[in-house]
Formats: structure tokens, sequence, C-alpha cells
């Protein structure tokens, strides 16, 4: 369903003059277009995990949702943590971790869900009460920045 998606022609002019990100980059990274939505490919050991579908909305900030819905989360840019690397960088959303690989950073990725939270939490964290981060915390994946459980 998702392997025909490619990244439409306004959405990497948007790219390229808005962003000043190249296109050919971003399509190489798993942006595509999807219903009018400029989309990013999750991909899980060379396999499409899931959709993060963004909703460019006039005057607001974007709406975000996955597809299919409830999806097991993981990093965007996952696979390039199975090849060795001294530094990894890590974003708060896809488009951030784009502009580090244009700088020639290598080892990129990006949270699935941005920073959820206005202010940080306060005290000690239980790993099986936090919803937002389960990517995280999931015992075995977590080396992978992996979730077998659903959010």
């Amino acid at each position: 369903m998702f392997a025909k998606l490619q990244l439409s022609s306004a959405h990497a002019s948007w790219l390229e003059e808005k962003r000043k990100l190249p296109c050919e980059l971003a399509s190489e990274a798993g942006v595509v277009s999807k219903d009018g939505n400029l989309a990013f490919a999750y991909i899980r050991n060379g396999a499409l995990a899931y959709l993060k579908i963004r909703r460019h909305i006039q005057n607001a900030k974007p709406d975000y949702w996955i597809e299919p819905k409830d999806s097991a989360l993981c990093f965007w840019n996952e696979d390039v943590l199975s090849a060795p690397s001294d530094m990894l960088t890590m974003t708060e959303r896809e488009l951030d971790g784009l502009s580090f690989m244009v700088a020639g950073l290598t080892h990129v990725v990006s949270v699935p869900n941005g920073s959820p939270f206005d202010k940080p939490g306060v005290g000690d964290i239980n790993p099986m009460d936090d919803r937002a981060f389960r990517y995280l915390w999931d015992g075995a994946n977590s080396r992978r920045g992996c979730s077998s459980s659903r959010k």
C-alpha cells in the first residue's frame, strides 16, 4: 500500500524553497506525499513500520497522526543504528533530522512524537507508566529504539 508513495512536486518545492532541504535527500530518507499531506516513512529493518502524516494548517501548528493507527513507535531513520558510529544525533522532528543530514551527519534519528510535554516531569519516572516514551523503555528493543508494545 505504501510502496507506491512518492514526494509530490509541490512538497519537493516546499522542502527546497521554504526549508532549504534537498528534495532528493528527503525522498531518500523516506519523505513522501500522501493524500496531499507530507509524510515520513518510519522504516524498521528495511521495511515500512508506519507513516507519520503531517498536515499543514495555515497560520497554525501542523497536525500529525500515524498510519496505520496504533503502530508500535520507533525512531525515524532508525536503521542507521545498525551501523557502528561514535556519534548519534537525535532530533525532535524529522525535518530537524534532515537538516543535520544536509550538514553531513550520517547517524541521525528523530523521536516519533516530538516533545509531548510543555515542562519536564518531577521526581522518578516509572517506565511502566511512561506511555509517551514507551519506545525507549521497552526492554531488549531499547538499544534499537523500537517498541513492540502499542501506544
